[in-house]
């Protein structure tokens, strides 16, 4: 519902986005696998494991450091009607002067490009841990699309970089069943030392 008020008000004129252009840098990606159920697609990267709904993309490198699966599969990631990003960000102390707000403004700049201002904040819970997500909202080819960014610590001190890109035209009974399917079957995947 708050969803489709903010996309209301930002093609209404009663707030506005910018985006900055951003000069691309490269972040190490993944190795994937992914294996199909029936009515679910289980998708396997080196830090996690997730299930999808039916109907999403193989793992892909979808730019700036991200690798993720685009709904329909056959569309490309800026042409898709939803797309689930991730990225790893290393342990360091780099990042550790940094508040939550702050990092997820680095994150939304360096990952997704965006320079946008936050158009609301959501909660989940993630490993039995609630998380504090930032909402946007960004142009697309199709009109509008909203993102959900959260940065969920993994227990080996990096963080896991979670965007949920939806199409606004998609039904919100729909995007909040992607996002729960991907949450509730998060699983951090064992790192070799």
């Amino acid at each position: 519902m708050a969803t489709q008020l903010l996309a209301r008000q930002l093609l209404s004129g009663a707030m506005s986005i910018s985006l900055l252009l951003t000069i691309p840098f490269t972040i190490p990606c993944y190795a994937s696998a992914s294996n199909q159920t029936q009515s679910q697609q289980i998708h396997v990267t080196p830090a996690v494991r997730f299930e999808t709904p039916a109907g999403f993309s193989e793992l892909q490198p979808l730019g700036r450091g991200t690798l993720g699966v685009v709904y329909p599969a056959a569309a490309l990631a800026d042409h898709s009607q939803f797309v689930i990003r991730l990225a790893v960000l290393e342990g360091s102390s780099a990042f550790s002067f940094l508040d939550a707000q702050e990092l997820l403004s680095y994150v939304k700049y360096s990952f997704l490009g965006l320079n946008a201002p936050s158009q609301g904040w959501q909660r989940r819970q993630v490993w039995g841990q609630v998380i504090q997500g930032e909402i946007l909202m960004q142009p697309s080819h199709r009109g509008m699309f909203t993102t959900e960014l959260y940065v969920v610590p993994l227990s080996s001190g990096r963080q896991l970089i979670l965007a949920f890109e939806a199409d606004t035209q998609l039904p919100l009974r729909q995007v909040e069943t992607v996002i729960t399917t991907v949450i509730t079957t998060l699983v951090e995947v064992p790192q070799d030392n």
